[in-house]
């Protein structure tokens, strides 16, 4: 994002992040975090459409030893927590934007 910010500036952009497990909001798990404080400075100058966060996917399967002790450690629950719902809406919300607003054309 950094090296195309001119670029990214002159258009529509929304940005989603993926990750926390569990039954709560993921806003409510993160405590409001929805990008790394770092990314903050870049986000003002972007200015995207909308920043969403959306409940992942934790599998077992695919972790390594080290991986699952980690997550064991911060006590994040594994399993799949993906609402494609909410995925759903959103995309289906950026399509209906960018047919009635042409900025990135």
């Amino acid at each position: 994002m950094s090296r195309n910010k001119e670029t990214l500036c002159k258009k529509n952009i929304w940005i989603f992040s993926s990750g926390p497990t569990g039954l709560e909001k993921p806003i409510d798990i993160t405590k409001g975090w929805l990008l790394p404080a770092k990314q903050k400075q870049l986000i003002d100058i972007i200015q995207p459409v909308g920043i969403e966060i959306f409940h992942g996917n934790l599998d077992r399967k695919h972790m390594n030893l080290f991986e699952k002790f980690i997550i064991k450690k911060v006590n994040t629950p594994f399993g799949d927590f993906r609402v494609w719902d909410d995925i759903r809406s959103w995309s289906s919300s950026i399509g209906k934007f960018m047919l009635n607003n042409k900025k990135n054309d």
